[in-house]
């Protein structure tokens, strides 16, 4: 009997010394992924480099404490293919353009651009990794050759109604002479040794689709699925849409199981404002939701008329690219039909951000209890 009670004590000692962090509010609301990285521009735009060692370049800041060891970039159109200098440079503390300097001995390669090659992602291994410190500016360098040049396009994203221009990371473009530009989301990434991409405020997307859907669609439900690496509180989204006149819609967040509705938000259209775009951004509010870690859910729209939503996504080359944007490769496209089982893709994401208004504190709010066992 005394080693039954000795059980059961102990049992219930280990239980009280169990905790639950607390969830702390924060004034108004964090949104993530930030505003700039939401749909990653909303259309294509191309610097044309088709004489002897013109060049682009990406200007950026390292985010971490790293050696890149690849990088990724895109063409528009090639009209003439040729072998271009892929480079990570050292950038001018004078007039913030790349120093025509390696980062260090060799980190550059060759890369062969054909003809053909048209709206291509390159990733590009360099002969010796370039060795970063958090904080650092560095460049991403493309130079067509001296001799036998190329005649292309090395594409970035930008938003089309130049809502969401960015001053740094930019882009210098050399023809003649540096031109710095700040209307483009830098359309590249960098890899390091250990196999990660950085997040470094670049957007480096293959393209932006606008999809109109409704309640009879092939996908009548669309969204995001995600989770946090922590327990959350969310109350409410973020969408960049356009819904058509008279286009009701519901949002709905769904538990684990993509069955349960957590919260399920009715919009009534006569109370938005679209610009007929589709390119406008709308805040939606619901009751606040907690959330656990390390557990998907899914934030939908979900149309209730025959009326048209529209909506924006992007898509990116490979899944690990989604690494570049705020919460990786934990946030990425989802849809379904009619109540039907769930399509996950994960090189595409709505334009969908989350707001978020409770994180945990990492402190217990429980304590230990003492126990003291009297034996017969």
């Amino acid at each position: 009997m005394r080693y039954l009670t000795a059980l059961i004590l102990s049992v219930v000692f280990s239980f009280s010394n169990l905790c639950e962090a607390a969830n702390q509010n924060i004034k108004g609301n964090f949104q993530i992924p930030v505003y700039n990285q939401i749909v990653s521009g909303t259309s294509g735009q191309t610097l044309l480099i088709d004489a002897a060692a013109e060049k682009v370049a990406f200007v950026m800041q390292a985010s971490e404490t790293k050696s890149i060891s690849k990088v990724g970039f895109r063409t528009g159109t090639v009209t003439t293919g040729a072998t271009l200098d892929v480079r990570v440079e050292t950038v001018s503390a004078t007039d913030g353009n790349p120093t025509g300097t390696l980062w260090a001995t060799t980190t550059n390669a060759s890369q062969v651009v054909a003809d053909a090659n048209d709206s291509t992602w390159f990733t590009v291994t360099l002969t010796s990794n370039a060795s970063l410190t958090v904080e650092d500016i560095f460049a991403v360098v493309i130079v067509n050759p001296s001799v036998s040049p190329g005649n292309m396009q090395i594409q970035s994203r930008m938003w089309s109604d130049d809502i969401a221009d960015l001053n740094f990371p930019y882009i210098a473009w050399f023809t003649a002479s540096w031109l710095q530009s700040s209307v483009s989301n830098p359309n590249v990434y960098v890899e390091y040794s250990d196999g990660t991409v950085g997040s470094l405020g670049v957007c480096p997307s293959s393209a932006v689709t606008q999809t109109s859907f409704n309640n009879a669609s092939s996908a009548d439900e669309i969204g995001n699925i995600f989770q946090f690496p922590f327990p959350v509180r969310i109350t409410g989204i973020v969408i960049m849409m356009g819904p058509s006149a008279n286009a009701t819609f519901d949002i709905v967040l769904y538990d684990s199981d993509g069955t349960t509705a957590l919260q399920t938000v009715s919009i009534d259209p006569d109370q938005l404002v679209s610009n007929g775009t589709g390119r406008v951004f709308h805040y939606f509010r619901f009751a606040n939701q907690a959330l656990l870690i390390n557990t998907n859910y899914r934030i939908v729209m979900k149309p209730t008329s025959a009326n048209n939503l529209d909506i924006w996504d992007f898509t990116v080359n490979a899944a690990l690219t989604m690494d570049a944007y705020d919460l990786g490769q934990n946030m990425y496209l989802t849809s379904r039909a009619d109540a039907g089982s769930w399509t996950n893709t994960t090189t595409r994401r709505m334009g969908m951000a989350l707001l978020l208004q409770g994180f945990d504190d990492a402190v217990c709010a429980g304590g230990a209890s003492a126990y003291t066992y009297i034996g017969n």
